[in-house]
């Protein structure tokens, strides 16, 4: 995963980095490395970022899914 993945996957859900990080049980410090390529997540974080998505997704279509009433 690049860092400007990272940035663009944080971004799109709309974070900072230190909300970023809390969601992840990570620090800010970390997620800012991360993001300037200081640093690599490891596999562990990787499935995490990916899984903070996903739901992130879900979340946004069930925003935009017509109420049946």
């Amino acid at each position: 995963m690049t860092p400007e993945e990272i940035q663009q996957i944080r971004l799109s859900m709309g974070v900072t980095q230190e909300r970023f990080a809390a969601l992840l049980g990570t620090t800010l410090t970390t997620v800012n490395r991360w993001e300037n390529g200081r640093f690599k997540p490891s596999r562990l974080y990787i499935k995490e970022i990916q899984n903070l998505r996903k739901k992130h997704e879900l979340h946004l279509r069930r925003r935009e899914e017509p109420k049946h009433t």
